[in-house]
């Protein structure tokens, strides 16, 4: 690997002792592991295994995320059809254990309709990952403020067939404004200086030394300050970061404890996941030994920091009128009514609509949107409407199963990657849409007219290999 910044060597030579720094740099050298998640809104665990060929060596802290070799396969799975029909998603191992710190929190409440916000949400691992272990009545808001990170987010939602997402691209100001103390759950995976990735990308290496201690720390904290607004009282709060650094970690989650009325919640550790190192900051609470640390030479993921926190009481903020005009299907364009009838075997009368610059959305309950917070994505898109037909949309089919698509072909494997690629096949098609199937999964939309293949992948999402 490259060689490390000394300013980190000098660090952690002096916080570990002799022995366990040594162990810890040796551990750098070692080649990283990579993980997989299987998408249980589309496929189970057995079926998943038995399609990808992979072994039973799962992430210990993960019920769906499995340890993924790329040297086993003569294919990767990241070019298999599987993967653009939305099975499984690439994710380091470490970096589902946040994610699944929040499904623990849904699986232990009884309450429907569960409001979560995952403030700095791009690619969308932790989100995808929430939102596949969610009810379909929770509402999930996915908010990334870089531009073009958030468009990898949007991809993700619509691949994995996520139907109960909010994807923002704005601040946590600007969603304070409009939601007030809304959520019951805040996810807050910070930007850090990425020392726990140093392992698996160089790049990070490189960018280190640019990276202000006190400047990404001021960055970390007002995300922190907007998210304890944004939840209610007895909400929780995970924070986590992708470092090992301890300003970044205990000493924020000391930071967190000392400004507002909050507790540190115990957390069960598998796998050899350390406890926090409360020692290491200026009069560190005992209680911070509550927070998870993952260190490459103990547990088998990169660097890695979690923590999972509850509000005990604070100001509630009221969030704003909400002005959206919901629709019922019957209110939908006729176009739109007509297409469902006669390509799906479907029926959305307990559903809400909502239409926007011709575009077609579709949720399961009326969420509280707010227009100005740079919506890029919501609910599920169902396609446009223009002057002469609607237009289903990719990530439409991506939410749909195999038996709700009334019209369809099916593709051999050689055929599916052709059409992935964007190809036109050579298909005896009667005129009209079809979805479009591999192996019992769709992929996306065709249109024949008069013996013609149109090839409708979505051309933002073809493969170039």
């Amino acid at each position: 690997m490259s060689i490390l910044p000394d300013k980190f060597l000098t660090k952690y030579k002096k916080l570990l002792d002799e022995n366990e720094f040594k162990e810890f740099i040796e551990s750098l050298n070692v080649k990283p592991l990579s993980g997989i998640r299987y998408n249980q809104l589309k496929i189970n665990q057995d079926d998943f295994l038995k399609k990808t060929g992979l072994n039973e060596d799962q992430v210990p802290w993960c019920h769906t995320g499995y340890y993924y070799n790329i040297d086993d396969f003569e294919e990767k799975l990241s070019i298999n059809p599987y993967y653009h029909a939305g099975l499984y998603y690439f994710q380091e191992p470490s970096a589902m254990f946040p994610g699944e710190l929040l499904i623990d929190v849904l699986e232990n409440n009884n309450n429907d309709n569960i409001r979560i916000i995952d403030l700095c949400a791009a690619p969308g691992g932790k989100t995808t990952q929430v939102a596949m272990n969610s009810n379909k009545s929770d509402f999930i808001l996915a908010n990334e403020i870089n531009p073009k990170r958030v468009r990898a987010l949007k991809k993700n939602i619509e691949l994995y067939g996520i139907k109960n997402c909010l994807v923002t691209n704005t601040t946590g100001k600007k969603l304070f404004e409009s939601y007030g103390s809304y959520f019951d759950v805040v996810l807050i995976d910070a930007p850090c200086s990425g020392e726990g990735t140093f392992r698996k990308d160089k790049k990070a290496i490189k960018d280190y030394d640019d990276y202000g201690d006190s400047s990404i720390i001021k960055i970390q904290r007002d995300i922190i300050d907007y998210g304890v607004k944004l939840l209610k009282n007895n909400g929780i709060l995970i924070y986590s970061t992708c470092t090992y650094d301890p300003d970044e970690n205990e000493n924020n989650i000391q930071y967190i404890l000392n400004n507002y009325d909050f507790n540190v919640l115990e957390i069960i550790k598998p796998g050899n996941i350390s406890d926090g190192r409360p020692e290491w900051i200026n009069d560190g609470r005992s209680d911070l030994t509550k927070t998870a640390r993952i260190w490459p030479h103990k547990a088998k993921g990169e660097g890695h920091f979690a923590a999972r926190l509850i509000k005990l009481s604070g100001e509630e903020y009221k969030n704003k009128k909400n002005n959206i005009k919901w629709l019922k299907y019957n209110d939908l364009d006729l176009k739109v009514r007509e297409f469902i009838s006669k390509y799906l075997s479907v029926q959305y009368s307990d559903k809400y609509f909502l239409t926007r610059d011709n575009l077609v959305y579709m949720f399961e309950r009326k969420y509280d949107i707010y227009l100005e917070n740079k919506i890029q994505y919501m609910g599920t898109l169902l396609g446009e409407i223009n002057k002469y037909q609607f237009v289903p949309g990719q990530s439409y089919i991506m939410t749909l199963k195999e038996e709700e698509i009334s019209k369809k072909i099916n593709l051999t494997t050689e055929d599916a990657n052709r059409y992935i690629k964007g190809e036109t096949l050579e298909l005896s098609l009667d005129d009209g849409y079809y979805g479009v199937i591999y192996d019992g999964f769709p992929l996306g939309w065709c249109k024949a007219k008069a013996g013609v293949f149109k090839n409708l992948y979505d051309k933002n999402w073809r493969k170039s290999y």
